[in-house]
Formats: C-alpha cells, sequence, structure tokens
C-alpha cells in the first residue's frame, strides 16, 4: 500500500512543481548563455554536436560499432532535423529534461512520504546544483536521469502487482536507459535481486503453480524487455562490423582507466594529445577493430586484477572514498570552473575549505534515510528500499570504472529523495524514540564528517580554468570566431602560463590572421613546456615549410611520425616536403603509404588547427 498516490495529488501540487522546475531551469539557461564557455560544446559536447549534424543532414552513419552510446546524439540529431539548431533553443529543450526529472522524483517521493515528502522531492532535484548544470549541457546525462527514474517509478509498480507485462516495461525501460549510459544496466540487477528475495505469484499472464515459476516468469519477462530495448543497437552493430557489440566499444577503455597499475596517471589523462595515445594503444599492440581493441583493454583489467588483487581493491575502495566525498569530481570538464561563469551555478554549487556544498549536506541526510526506510517495515518504506538499492548499485558500477559528477549524477535525485525523507525524520525528532533519535544523530554526524573530510583527488593538478577556456577557443575558432578565440586562448594562459595546448592553439589562430612570426614563437613555447606535443610540432613544421626552411619541417615531421607513427596527414606533408627537397622516390613510398592516389594535386601542406587531433583511431 501506499500513502499518497500521485494521481491523488490535487493538480495544483504538480503545477507548482513544473513551474518551480521550469523556472528555476529557464533562469539558469538564460542567465548563463550571456557566457562564452556555455555558447560553445566542448570536447565530449563537442563530439556528440558534430555527430548529430551528421546524422541530421543525412551523412549515413560509420561502418563501425559505435564507440559511445548512441541514444543521446540520435535524439540530438533528430532535433537538429527538425531544425532547431540553435543552441540556446536546444539547452532549453533540454531543460524540459529537468523538468520530467523532478516530476518523476515527486512521484517516487509520494509512494512513502506523502504528497508533500513528494513535492519537497522534486523542489529538491529542481535546484540541485549539479543536476541542474548537466541538465542543460549537450551530454546524455541528462536523458540517463529521466530514463532511470522512468525506470525506477515502473519498478515501484511491479512491487504493487507483479505482473509479465509490467516486469517487461521495467526491462524495456532499463534497456532505452543502457543506449544513454550503460551503467543504466543496473536497475535489471535490482529487479532481479528483488524477484530473488520475495518471489510470489505473477498475474496478467497467468498464474502458474508456485511461486519458483511465479519467479521465474518475472525474471524472463525483465530480461526480454532489457534485451527488446538494446537489441536494435546490437544488431546495427553486427551488421556493420560483424562482431558482437551489444552497445558500444568504450567501456574496455573507460575500465581499463580506473582500474591499473597507473592509476594516478590514466585517471589524469587529458582530452586530445594523452588520450589519443591511450585509445590507439590496442592498434599498435596489433587490434584491428574496435571490438578487439575493446577486448584488449578487458585483459589488460583482468590480467591487473588477478595478478594484483590487492592493489586492485586498494584502487576500488580510494575511488569508494571519492565517490562518496562531498567534492563534485572533475573529469573533462569541472564544474567549479563553469561555476564561476554563472551567478545562478555559483550559489548552488561552492565550497569552503573541504565542505563542498550541496552534496556536503545531501549526502548526510541521504545516510540518514537510508537509515529511515531499512528501520521501518512498513509497505510504503519497502519502496523506499527500492530507491536506495538503486543508488548503492548505481554508485557502485561507477565506482568499478572510475567516478566523477558526471558519471554520478544519475544516482542523485535517489539520494535526494532519501535525503528528503531524513529531514522529514529529523523535523520529527520530538516523537522519534530515544534510541532513534541516538541512531539519527550519531549517523548524520558520522557521515557528515565522513563525506566533508579534504580529499586529495589525482586530478588537483590540473588547472580546469585554462582548460575550460582553451577548449571554448577550439569551439569558438571551428566556428570562425578567431578574434574571441584569441581572447579565450590568453585567458588560459594567463591562468596557466604553461599550458601547451593554448600555446597550441593560439599559435594556430595567429596562422590563421596571417601572422607566421607570432605562430611559430607560440607553437615553439608549446614545445617548451610539452617537448612531446606532437601537434605543435606539426604546426610548427607547416609554418617552417611555407617560410622557405623545408628541411626543418622535414625533421619535425620525422619526429611527428616517431610519436605517432599513424598519422597520415603528417605523411603526407613530410611527402610534399619531401618533394620539394627533389627527393621524389622517398616522397612517392610517404604519399604511398598515407594513401594518397593523386599526389601531383598536393602542393602546400596541409593547414595547422584544422581538425588533425585524433580523438580515437
Amino acid at each position: 500500500m501506499i500513502q499518497d498516490s500521485p494521481i491523488g495529488m490535487r493538480w495544483r501540487l504538480y503545477l507548482a512543481l513544473v513551474a518551480i522546475a521550469a523556472v528555476v531551469q529557464v533562469a539558469f539557461i538564460l542567465e548563463s548563455s550571456g557566457s562564452r564557455v556555455f555558447q560553445v560544446p566542448i570536447v565530449d559536447a563537442a563530439a556528440y554536436h558534430a555527430q548529430a549534424l551528421a546524422l541530421a543532414s543525412g551523412q549515413p552513419s560509420s561502418q563501425r560499432a559505435f564507440w559511445q552510446p548512441p541514444l543521446y546524439p540520435y535524439a540530438l540529431g533528430g532535433l537538429y532535423r527538425l531544425g532547431v539548431t540553435n543552441l540556446l533553443s536546444v539547452r532549453l529543450i533540454h531543460g524540459l529534461l529537468g523538468v520530467a526529472a523532478a516530476f518523476l522524483a515527486c512521484a517516487i517521493g509520494c509512494r512513502f512520504g506523502g504528497r508533500w515528502t513528494g513535492l519537497a522531492s522534486g523542489v529538491a532535484v529542481s535546484f540541485y546544483g549539479p543536476l541542474l548544470f548537466y541538465f542543460s549541457q549537450l551530454l546524455p546525462t541528462g536523458i540517463a536521469v529521466v530514463l532511470n527514474l522512468c525506470g525506477l517509478w515502473l519498478l515501484l509498480r511491479l512491487s504493487d502487482r507483479p505482473t509479465g507485462r509490467r516486469a517487461f516495461a521495467v526491462g524495456l525501460a532499463a534497456g532505452v536507459a543502457t543506449l544513454a549510459v550503460v551503467n543504466s544496466a543496473v536497475l535489471v540487477i535490482v529487479a532481479l535481486g528483488w524477484m530473488a528475495w520475495r518471489g510470489g505469484s505473477v498475474r496478467g499472464w497467468g498464474p502458474p503453480k508456485n511461486p519458483a515459476r511465479g519467479t521465474a516468469v518475472l525474471a524472463v519477462a525483465l530480461i526480454a524487455g532489457f534485451v527488446f530495448g538494446v537489441a536494435p543497437v546490437t544488431l546495427r552493430n553486427y551488421a556493420v562490423s560483424g562482431e558482437f557489440v551489444p552497445v558500444s566499444t568504450n567501456g574496455g577503455v573507460n575500465l581499463y582507466v580506473g582500474n591499473n597499475p597507473h592509476l594516478e596517471q590514466t585517471l589524469t589523462v587529458r582530452p586530445g594529445l594523452d588520450w589519443g595515445r591511450l585509445v590507439a594503444l590496442p592498434y599498435r599492440q596489433g587490434a584491428k577493430t574496435d571490438a578487439e581493441a575493446e577486448g584488449y583493454f578487458l585483459r589488460e583489467t583482468g590480467d591487473f586484477a588477478v595478478h594484483h588483487p590487492a592493489v586492485f581493491v586498494w584502487g576500488l575502495f580510494q575511488k569508494a572514498w571519492q565517490a562518496l566525498g562531498s567534492r563534485e569530481i572533475p573529469r573533462n570538464e569541472d564544474l567549479y570552473a563553469f561555476a564561476g561563469q554563472s551567478l545562478v551555478l555559483r550559489a548552488l554549487v561552492w565550497r569552503i575549505g573541504s565542505f563542498c556544498f550541496p552534496f556536503g549536506l545531501v549526502g548526510p541526510l541521504a545516510v540518514v534515510g537510508a537509515f529511515v526506510v531499512t528501520r521501518r517495515r512498513s509497505a510504503a518504506q519497502l519502496d523506499g528500499r527500492f530507491v536506495l538499492a538503486f543508488a548503492v548499485a548505481y554508485i557502485a558500477s561507477v565506482v568499478l570504472f572510475f567516478p566523477t559528477s558526471r558519471y554520478l549524477a544519475p544516482a542523485m535525485p535517489a539520494l535526494l529523495i532519501l535525503a528528503v525523507l531524513g529531514v522529514r525524520h529529523l523535523i520529527e525528532w520530538p516523537s522519534l524514540s530515544a534510541s532513534d533519535r541516538g541512531l539519527a544523530a550519531g549517523l548524520l554526524a558520522v557521515s557528515g564528517v565522513l563525506s566533508n573530510l579534504p580529499r586529495q583527488l589525482p586530478s588537483d593538478g590540473v588547472n580546469y580554468g585554462a582548460e575550460l577556456h582553451t577548449q571554448v577557443g577550439v569551439g569558438l575558432q571551428t566556428r570562425g570566431r578567431v578574434e574571441e578565440a584569441v581572447e579565450e586562448y590568453r585567458e588560459a594562459i594567463r591562468l596557466d602560463p604553461g599550458c601547451a595546448d593554448a600555446h597550441r592553439y593560439l599559435g594556430s589562430a595567429y596562422r590563421i590572421q596571417g601572422k607566421p612570426i607570432p605562430a611559430a614563437m607560440e607553437f615553439e613555447c608549446a614545445l617548451k613546456f610539452r617537448p612531446d606535443h606532437e601537434g605543435a610540432m606539426a604546426d610548427l613544421a607547416v609554418v617552417r615549410y611555407e617560410q622557405g626552411r623545408v628541411v626543418e619541417a622535414v625533421e619535425w615531421l620525422r619526429t611527428v611520425l616517431d610519436l605517432n607513427p599513424d598519422d597520415r596527414q603528417a605523411m603526407i606533408n613530410l611527402a610534399v616536403g619531401l618533394r620539394r627537397l627533389n627527393r621524389r622516390v622517398e616522397a612517392a613510398e610517404w604519399f604511398k603509404k598515407a594513401g594518397v592516389s593523386n599526389p601531383d594535386a598536393l602542393v602546400v601542406p596541409v593547414r595547422p588547427g584544422s581538425g588533425r587531433d585524433r580523438a580515437k583511431p
């Protein structure tokens, strides 16, 4: 039995929640749109944006298995195809995901706390700064949050009346959510765990003769729904690649990043040069396809876990310690760097010393809420255990890879609902027994201290402000806004004078502006701080070629190919330089290796800053 069904709530309550959520989303998106860092998609968001544009223009998809789960880029591509391409409009539409998440959190909270608990849960989701940020970004996080909440709501309905149809619906929701973020598959594990624990009969497809058979029917229906949701992508991957890839091939490298003997180094691998070298590693070891590359990383991870179990387990403990801390863990983006560019976000995401808001408060309250749902035996509180089980399972799945604020975000609505229950429990303090008061106070104090203890992250040495401005500059330069890009690069260098990427891209911008001497100086500066920066070497080689210093250009290009033997553009540029030196036989060999069928059409090297950085091989 549930205490208060969402259907029975007054329509004014729904309207108030939707209005609150919508106002918060619109206020943040409009206020932040004045800053350049919110005007340009960067890193993963830029990759999703590019994929969506290609899909919207009718370009055929790559004849390879998907590198990342495909649901979000296809959804975004559909939006672009409808003519919605202005980034502000796209972000506003993304805000609808935030409204939907608030509504679903309210519906779930109502089941075991009444309508005011539900409303508080929806409001908490609306004002939770990290969620507010990720809903506005061109990332799959927002759609994953909503789909996971849908699956959790369906699981609660399944617990009310176990039927095959409802089990199938839960599996289908989990399958579709997995096409956005693979960790969403844990919802199936939570549902199977409930079935194994509870058992029982099945209605809707005919009652079986015994409870064990009823549990089996539910499990089969659940798994069938999940397979039905994932199968279109699996079949497409097999059709184009001839290999079994259930969703995408990036899982292996992500698992390896968080589980290897050099954890401190891999967790700080930055987008661009270092990431390209990491994902190219299996191909240099003989892998021919993306699936073989994923298999290489999975084997390396498995070997590490088997041969160094103590180090492996210690790594899991370290990652769990980071995940349960109050600090928002950065990866390709840092919430605190973005918060500095938005008044709204700055009010909702901040830190003083080791205390970090909002999770420094939400986490301990969620622990009290977890105590409530595990302590009480009412049917309503059993629903809370589903929410708790999902949150724990999801966080554990992220820790298995590596925790970041973005990857943990889909678990946050469940924790917020538990936090609201924790607040309600504290409000009821006078009516509680002495033992309950003591336990609640102890849990709140201990979890509050542990959550807000200082934590040292491997990425603490990364200057995320400089990196953010560099990536924004790249996005602006790609769009032809070179003067603005130069301003961003200079700001990045001001924040971190040793930022090699900022110097490299500033040099490329200078070259576009027809300033070869300052361009060369910036490329040399990049190499001063990062001697192995093959991108800066290749760009400097082009400038030297144009200055008539062809021998020097050729030497730089040879160094590039020593670092990255698969760099086709460097091969072409090297061949052009060798031909200029009348070393035509050697030039012809490099043209052939690069796959150039008509070398006579190439008279100058490829321009720097034209997309030569490799995201993956």
